[in-house]
């Protein structure tokens, strides 16, 4: 995170810091496996899960981090509220240290499993595993399908509304927390892996009240079409239109 404030500071693009979220956890997950003096293979399962996943989503930040001129605006408005103090520490200290040390007790469940000389791949791990799938598709496709939309200029001032995005407001939310709690699950398969439970509960908090549907939701209110389509769709879990989450 260091590096990346350099060279969001070089760029004078601070929300750089979004493109390295992903890589944040590769690091916390590949140091935990080095550092283990066991090699078991669902140690190098669950880090290589979090490669897979941290990549794309880097991948996915870092195409509209490009498409983009201005820095994002939740970051400029970040550093308005500020009032006193050291522009670049204030910013290197609240937003870069403060997403490092997230994303390491996010990641919890994979420090856990990999230090531990218990690690098996037993029942647990596989229902987890399972569930990181469904996580890792849904999210996956989600991102897509909005980046779809909106690259075609026919859509421009609409809603997306369609595919996954017609059954929940905030789909790709719903499968990175689905993610997390699979990982959550397979740290269950090792002693005090309950510990790592920590990890998805803070990631959910986050994007449930902080970073994620709420100033999401936030942003959207009042344009057009909004009003139905939140009164209609569900707000996180995928569920039939007219039927969901009205809040």
């Amino acid at each position: 995170m260091t590096g990346v404030f350099i060279v969001g500071r070089h760029l004078s693009r601070f929300d750089i810091v979004d493109s390295a979220w992903g890589p944040a956890f590769i690091v916390v997950s590949v140091t935990s496996l080095l550092v283990s003096d066991t090699a078991h293979p669902i140690q190098y399962l669950i880090t290589g899960m979090v490669a897979v996943w941290g990549l794309r989503l880097s991948g996915h930040i870092y195409r509209r981090f490009r498409a983009s001129a201005a820095e994002d605006k939740r970051y400029v408005e970040m550093r308005k509220k500020w009032k006193s103090g050291n522009e670049n520490v204030a910013i290197f200290f609240r937003i870069y240290l403060t997403q490092a040390i997230l994303a390491t007790i996010i990641c919890l469940p994979v420090i856990i499993i990999n230090v531990s000389n218990m690690a098996t791949v037993s029942p647990v791990a596989i229902i987890g595993l399972a569930i990181w799938i469904i996580g890792f598709t849904v999210e996956a496709l989600a991102d897509r399908q909005l980046r779809d939309f909106v690259r075609n200029p026919q859509n421009k001032g609409y809603l997306m509304t369609r595919g996954l995005w017609r059954y929940s407001r905030h789909p790709n939310y719903f499968g990175e927390l689905t993610l997390w709690w699979g990982v959550g699950i397979m740290a269950l398969a090792v002693p005090y892996g309950w510990i790592g439970l920590v990890g998805p509960a803070l990631i959910s908090y986050l994007l449930i009240f902080v970073s994620g549907i709420s100033p999401t939701e936030k942003a959207f209110a009042g344009r057009l079409g909004w009003d139905d389509y939140k009164n209609q769709t569900s707000v996180l879990f995928p569920w039939f239109p007219g039927k969901g989450d009205k809040s």
